[in-house]
């Protein structure tokens, strides 16, 4: 977890901070590390509040199918816009 952000709603935000030159892709074993990360923080926050995994990446992800898991994508061009 690089970032998490408890928002005054109910939501949390689980940020993923990639650096690559290319869109990021999510392979099948780091969606399973994500679902992981998922589990852990649901149940420290003993599951009050809906988690939505934000990934803030230089370039984007790329189409894997696996990109689902994410709720919500950040790129530099957002940032610096």
């Amino acid at each position: 977890m690089d970032l998490v952000i408890f928002r005054d709603d109910p939501t949390i935000n689980l940020c993923e901070m990639k650096f690559t030159m290319k869109p990021f892709n999510i392979s099948v074993d780091y969606e399973a590390n994500l679902r992981n990360k998922l589990e852990v923080l649901a149940n420290a926050t003993n599951r009050k509040k809906s988690i939505q995994i934000t990934m803030v990446s230089a370039s984007g992800l790329d189409g894997s199918s696996h990109k689902s898991i994410i709720s919500n994508e950040v790129t530099l061009d957002d940032l610096f816009e």
